[in-house]
């Protein structure tokens, strides 16, 4: 499940957590920050689409779900989201992708559930 957490905890225990001038410069497995794929994840109440790009911005792979056979609206639930991030990670597993930035947007009811996805 997911488990609740004191924001001002967060914030004193993980000082350095928040970006900086220097976060562009940062390697994760060896790539830099700024290289790292970016997955646009933008959620409404009616759906929830979900866009990786390369650094420079070019669509490497798009789901959303109704792709994933979501229809009307099924399309605004959490578990359709689920099914869309679960279906955009294992096809950007299956790419060697194993670092991404994610830039999220909306408050739709699938972003938790994505989010958490993503952050494993």
């Amino acid at each position: 499940g997911i488990k609740c957490l004191s924001v001002i905890f967060l914030i004193y225990r993980y000082d350095g957590m928040f970006p900086d001038e220097n976060t562009p410069d940062l390697l994760f497995d060896g790539v830099r920050f700024a290289d790292l794929p970016i997955l646009h994840a933008r959620f409404s109440k009616n759906n929830t689409l979900l866009t990786l790009t390369d650094a420079q911005g070019v669509v490497k792979m798009y789901r959303s779900c109704g792709l994933e056979g979501f229809k009307n609206t099924r399309k605004g639930t959490n578990i359709a989201a689920q099914a869309t991030a679960i279906s955009l990670a294992t096809r950007a597993l299956d790419r060697g992708l194993k670092n991404v930035r994610v830039k999220v947007a909306g408050l739709g009811p699938g972003r938790m559930v994505s989010v958490n996805l993503f952050s494993c």
